[in-house]
């Protein structure tokens, strides 16, 4: 057999005909695969034998009786409950998402005005509670799905530090010139900590700077 007749049969250009919604109880999905509307399966290959085979095996015993006028209403009704699932399905992703990124606003905010990593439990009643006393129980109900433990705050406050030193990282990598300054100071132990801090000059100029690290110095400064 010449080459030219070797093809496989998903390659092939086939068209989805529309009577197969109504015979078959298929779609055609995103991805332009045939879906069924009754179990949701979707088939590797656009062929009529397959979606056939498919319906007379799985849902022709359901669906074998109604008539042509009945099948198009009961196809229609498929469709608007698969269309509802996908679209509830949107809509909750798109909500944790939102509660994904609220999390770190809130972690950022803490870890910017030093705030003890617990602190977050607080500032999510207390946004509850400001949603209740504003009659919006709506946000309220969003602002209960905000993951804000201190076991998840600590994991937030690791991704946003871990975020920062990459940046930092690449800013100095790609940069033209930088420099280094020191600085020492003490903390709440009486431990002297040496500061590091970075200033680069980008390609297209900018100045920035960044604290780099911090040493502990537990030895003699001199």
């Amino acid at each position: 057999m010449s080459n030219s007749k070797l093809r496989k049969v998903d390659s092939e250009n086939r068209a989805f005909k529309s009577e197969w919604e109504h015979d078959y109880f298929f779609i055609l999905n995103k991805d332009h695969k045939p879906q069924c509307l009754v179990c949701f399966q979707v088939l590797a290959v656009l062929k009529e034998y397959n979606l056939k085979r498919h319906y007379m095996t799985n849902h022709k015993q359901k669906f074998g009786k109604h008539s042509c006028e009945s099948r198009k209403v009961v196809c229609d009704q498929l469709k608007k409950k698969l269309f509802q699932q996908k679209s509830l399905f949107t809509n909750e992703t798109k909500q944790q998402e939102e509660a994904l990124l609220a999390s770190y606003f809130v972690t950022y905010e803490l870890m910017k005005a030093k705030k003890a990593l617990s602190d977050g439990e607080l500032i999510k009643n207390c946004a509850i509670k400001m949603a209740e006393a504003f009659n919006e129980n709506k946000v309220g109900n969003k602002f209960q799905t905000v993951p804000l433990s201190k076991q998840t705050v600590t994991r937030r406050l690791e991704d946003i530090s871990n975020q920062i030193s990459n940046n930092v990282k690449d800013i100095i990598a790609n940069c033209s010139y930088f420099s280094i300054a020191l600085d020492e100071s003490t903390d709440v132990s009486d431990t002297n900590q040496l500061l590091i801090f970075v200033r680069a000059i980008k390609e297209d100029f900018t100045i920035f700077e960044e604290l780099l690290k911090v040493c502990s110095l537990h030895s003699t400064t001199r």
